[in-house]
């Protein structure tokens, strides 16, 4: 049977029979002649097949690979001479792409931790007509790390390593390589619970019954993993992690830290892990006032029982802008007799006990002039020869002005007060 080529040729197929070692195509007195047991035959030579067998990266990183299948013709040099030499692309089909994950087959390096800090964010939220509501959300934890990142390949991550779940007063588990959480030694507040996958409410990723790089109690693990993100200015690596302390109020944590590559073979998860120094997280607060003509000052949020340990001390004091200063922080005077301390009465009968008071304006003052400083200080017993006086650390501090005009940039921390961040993160892949 022979059929058109092209409107030049005629293509004949061969018999069956064409034996071992039949030229794949032959082209006599007009006709290109395929044989079709040549070409598909198993024992047939493909000098020119250009398949790949496996494909080596030279490393165990993992890697994200898109693949493009394309098909062509092995007697290109038979079709008339337009099409051979003409465009390649004339005579191949291009497939879709598939994409395929080729896992890590060791495991990560150790992190390079700088160091932790407690973070914090700052929002002003709608209240009653008159009064200023802002709200700082706190039990957050930035980690500092050193360049370079991705020792495991693509999608490595930051991983908080947990150990089993226990209830709340069980003795902390029997191994030195896992996140801890502890109360404050010195004041009396809600239990603590060992933290748990839910503890960290902005992990990307978890992982249970991960085998630790070196043989510890428990066997297995609970890994959370977080995004890590580059820091340009600082030349380094940082990840947030923020966390749902619940009522307890200023709890210690000790962090277990390890590179994460969810993409591993079996046992290749997780790095040898990091211990980091004790960091505390700052308790949640909300403040409120309301803007009479003597303002009432109220701030609420999760403390500590003061009856066997002095209670923190909550004040509001009333400041006056100097115009004659041109810096937005050091513009501010406090004004002498204006600090109210803030009062309770039911910081013994709940965790979230709110202090209360209110603050005299002086007279004549012009209210746009004018702002109140809120501060909350730890009620710890002072050291031998200390005045009582003397304040502990600072557990709070906000502004408001008193003109109503609360919605200002907050110049240390980058961000607006109602919640906006406008700091700039770089987040290529530099390491």
């Amino acid at each position: 049977m022979t059929t058109p080529v092209f409107d030049l040729l005629t293509a004949k197929l061969a018999p069956a029979d064409g034996g071992a070692g039949a030229a794949p195509a032959t082209l006599q007195d007009g006709t290109l002649t395929f044989s079709t047991q040549a070409s598909d035959s198993p024992t047939a030579e493909r000098p020119g097949s250009t398949e790949p067998k496996k494909h080596e990266f030279g490393d165990t990183k993992h890697r994200r690979v898109l693949y493009h299948p394309v098909a062509g013709t092995r007697f290109g040099e038979y079709f008339p001479s337009r099409l051979a030499e003409g465009d390649a692309g004339a005579r191949t089909v291009r497939g879709a792409a598939v994409e395929h994950s080729v896992p890590s087959s060791a495991r990560p390096t150790a992190p390079r931790v700088l160091y932790c800090v407690p973070t914090l964010s700052l929002e002003t939220v709608e209240g009653p007509p008159g009064t200023v509501v802002r709200r700082r959300r706190g039990g957050g934890i930035r980690v500092f790390l050193q360049r370079p990142w991705f020792s495991s390949g693509d999608g490595e991550l930051l991983g908080v390593v947990l150990g089993p779940a226990a209830g709340a007063g069980t003795p902390a588990p029997n191994a030195p390589e896992v996140t801890l959480m502890g109360r404050d030694p010195v004041h009396r507040s809600a239990e603590v619970l060992p933290p748990t996958v839910s503890t960290f409410t902005n992990a990307v990723r978890h992982a249970e019954g991960v085998t630790p790089a070196t043989p510890t109690q428990p066997p297995t693990v609970t890994v959370v993993g977080f995004t890590p993100q580059f820091d340009a200015e600082g030349d380094r690596w940082f990840c947030d992690l923020d966390l749902d302390t619940g009522d307890t109020c200023l709890p210690f944590i000790r962090l277990a830290l390890v590179r994460y590559q969810p993409n591993s073979i079996p046992g290749a998860e997780i790095s040898p892990v990091v211990v980091t120094d004790l960091v505390r997280t700052l308790p949640d607060r909300e403040l409120r006032v309301k803007l009479d003509d003597m303002p009432t000052v109220s701030v609420t949020g999760p403390s500590y029982d003061p009856s066997d340990s002095p209670p923190p001390r909550v004040t509001a004091t009333v400041q006056r802008r100097n115009d004659a200063v041109t810096d937005e922080d050091l513009a501010w005077v406090t004004l002498h007799d204006t600090t109210v301390t803030l009062t309770s009465i039911d910081a013994a009968s709940t965790r979230t006990p709110s202090y209360i008071g209110q603050v005299p304006l002086p007279e004549g003052a012009r209210r746009d002039r004018l702002r109140l400083l809120v501060m909350e200080t730890d009620g710890i017993p002072p050291d031998a020869g200390t005045p009582p006086t003397t304040p502990g650390p600072v557990v709070y501090c906000d502004t408001v002005p008193l003109d109503g005009d609360h919605r200002r940039r907050d110049h240390h921390d980058g961000r607006d007060h109602d919640g906006r961040d406008h700091r700039r993160g770089d987040h290529d892949r530099r390491h």
